[in-house]
């Protein structure tokens, strides 16, 4: 990014909510931002592209969602993030904190959703390396990869997921 250009960029004060909203709201959705300001679309697709345009924000696209992320954000992150911001994910994620190594049995049971359900985001979360299966035992167990990522966008971003099990997770840490 040039010296000064989102200093610059920045001095239109839409430009500045819809920019401020993806700093604190990593991985946000593109549909959920113009909710969030009381924007229109359109307006918040302009400047959006122009924040890409000048390598403010990183968009990037998966399953025909659109997420945004600041530019310095890294992988590890971005994918962390993108995966709690999805409910059932969070859930599942949070779960999988809390008690590494549980089975589809009892992510199913504790989830509250059904097996299929279960399964096909499960699948999404192994595919993008968040986790891992263990065939080892007479059930398959999951467990996180990089359990320090998870944590700390959890703990970073808390404010921004507006989720009664977040919370729990996070006074379990004493943030």
């Amino acid at each position: 990014m040039k010296a000064g250009a989102l200093e610059a960029a920045l001095q239109l004060e839409s430009r500045r909510k819809v920019f401020s909203l993806i700093i604190s709201s990593p991985g946000i959705h593109l549909r959920d931002i113009p909710g969030k300001l009381s924007l229109p679309l359109g307006v918040v697709q302009y400047h959006i592209k122009f924040l890409e345009d000048i390598d403010a924000i990183k968009a990037e696209r998966e399953a025909g969602y659109v997420r945004f992320f600041p530019s310095g954000m890294g992988r590890k992150e971005r994918t962390a993030l993108s995966a709690l911001r999805n409910r059932s994910r969070r859930r599942i994620l949070l779960h999988l904190l809390a008690s590494p190594g549980a089975t589809h049995e009892e992510l199913t049971l504790k989830i509250g959703l059904s097996p299929s359900t279960v399964s096909w985001h499960l699948k999404k979360l192994e595919e993008s390396g968040i986790i891992t299966l263990d065939n080892e035992s007479k059930n398959t167990a999951y467990r996180i990869n990089d359990r320090d990522v998870i944590i700390r966008m959890v703990i970073a971003y808390r404010e921004s997921f507006f989720d009664k099990l977040i919370e729990n997770f996070v006074s379990m840490w004493d943030v």
